[in-house]
């Protein structure tokens, strides 16, 4: 884990497939079964959805839509 992050990146990958496999659960519901905030959930929800299922924190994340692309500088 890096400076300032809770969770491991495992942990928030595992969060988001928990989630997945649980559809008729809202995110608050999700959120307060696993102790976390609504926020960081929310991040990781969308760090998945656009990176194959992996949640990259807390990394500068800069999408380049015309490339479709997604580059990572990890600090």
């Amino acid at each position: 884990m890096s400076k300032g992050s809770k969770y491991s990146q495992q942990f928030n990958e595992d969060a988001v497939r928990y989630k997945k496999s649980h559809t008729k659960l809202t995110a608050k519901l999700v959120t307060d079964n696993l102790g976390v905030s609504e926020s960081s959930f929310k991040h990781w929800i969308h760090s998945a959805k656009i990176n194959n299922g992996s949640v990259f924190s807390p990394g500068i994340m800069v999408q380049l839509s015309r490339q479709k692309s997604t580059i990572f500088i990890m600090n």
